[in-house]
């Protein structure tokens, strides 16, 4: 760069110089620094940095430093203000570029992690009941009723981390999955097989029956032949269902028989239920089993101071001296029979005995049965 006139005459160059370019229009630029070194790289890769660079005047010779900003951009949806990243709430760092662990419900502790386009931050593990809705919608509640776990039309309500079922009639169950069973009359005939339903039932024939009360099951699986929460397997021109706890049956239509171990006793009947059974007790006998025999006694229905015997529906009475009867309520009339009870007047039934009275002026002799003076005509 060319360098006019001395340090001895600084005027007279300068006024050399408004006139050189004035008069000839100098290329070195009236004031402006125009021999500057390359930019240096910037002190930060983002975030908002700096840098600077020397130039020189090709006027006056003299350096300045010059400074501008760079890379002011920020990470994952950063906003550069001011002089810095403004970040996300669940970002942090100078460039937004950290992920800072918030606070999302029912998340598990620690189980946050950032990312997504747009970004957002999203929970990798939920408590139970919830799963993840993705980056930006945290933790959502499992919707336990969206599989339809509850069968036969039930109403499925969705709780936390479970479900309940409210059954239409005719059904019950956790999944209303067992109905009330309406062949328990045995309705289908010539050995056909009941199949029960909601409130009526279907009946599947021996070969060579039909008719409204027997209907013939010929199409394996596709006709859903397992019942009662079973699974069909179907297999060569036949199928095998894998019955639910509580069932047996080549269809898994007949609960397991608790009856067949004969638990109700002294003759009762025995009714088969779902994993339970009830006794109707023959008369005289109670209890859930009909083990325990009613005491027929314990009502006191053997008067006048008589034992009472419990019997099996009944009872028998020993009655005291002078009664009489089932319960011994009656008096046994000792002076009833043809003898006058031996007395030779007068006879009066006692309880339990009897005693002579004389009439008129007779009087009652030692013996207690003569009169004596008794006027005999």
């Amino acid at each position: 760069m060319l360098k006019f006139g001395t340090e001895r005459s600084e005027f007279w160059t300068f006024g050399f110089i408004i006139l050189s370019l004035t008069i000839t229009a100098y290329a070195c630029t009236w004031g402006n620094y125009d021999d500057c070194s390359s930019w240096p790289g910037c002190d930060r890769s983002c975030g908002g940095g700096s840098r600077c660079r020397v130039c020189e005047s090709c006027f006056w010779k003299i350096d300045k430093t010059f400074c501008e900003n760079c890379n002011t951009f920020c990470f994952n949806g950063g906003s550069f203000v001011n002089g810095a990243c403004t970040c996300t709430s669940w970002r942090s760092g100078v460039c937004c570029e950290q992920c800072k662990h918030v606070t999302i419900a029912n998340c598990l502790p620690g189980r946050q992690e950032c990312g997504g386009s747009p970004d957002g931050i999203r929970c990798t593990q939920c408590e139970n009941g919830y799963t993840s809705g993705g980056y930006g919608k945290g933790c959502i509640d499992i919707n336990e009723c969206s599989s339809y776990p509850c069968r036969n039309g039930a109403t499925c309500t969705n709780l936390l981390n479970q479900f309940s079922c409210r059954c239409t009639p005719g059904y019950t169950g956790p999944t209303c999955a067992s109905d009330i069973n309406e062949c328990a009359s045995n309705p289908c005939r010539n050995g056909a097989t009941c199949n029960d339903l909601v409130n009526q039932f279907t009946c599947r024939c021996a070969p060579g029956y039909t008719g409204p009360t027997c209907a013939s099951d010929v199409n394996e699986c596709a006709s859903s032949p397992c019942r009662n929460g079973a699974t069909c397997t179907d297999l060569v021109n036949h199928f095998t269902c894998s019955c639910a706890p509580g069932y047996t049956g080549p269809t898994c239509a007949s609960d397991i028989p608790e009856c067949a171990s004969n638990p109700c006793r002294n003759g009762a009947t025995c009714t088969d239920l779902v994993n339970q059974f009830t006794c109707r007790c023959a008369p005289g006998y109670t209890g859930p089993t009909c083990t325990t025999d009613i005491n027929e006694c314990a009502s006191n229905p053997c008067k006048n101071g008589a034992a009472c015997n419990n019997l099996v529906n009944g009872f028998s009475c020993s009655c005291s001296l002078g009664y009489a009867g089932v319960t011994c309520a009656t008096d046994i009339n000792e002076c009833a029979d043809i003898l006058n009870g031996g007395c030779d007047d007068m006879c009066i039934n006692t309880i339990g005995s009897f005693k002579c009275a004389c009439t008129g002026n007779s009087t009652l002799e030692t013996d207690g049965f003569s009169c004596f003076g008794k006027f005999t005509p």
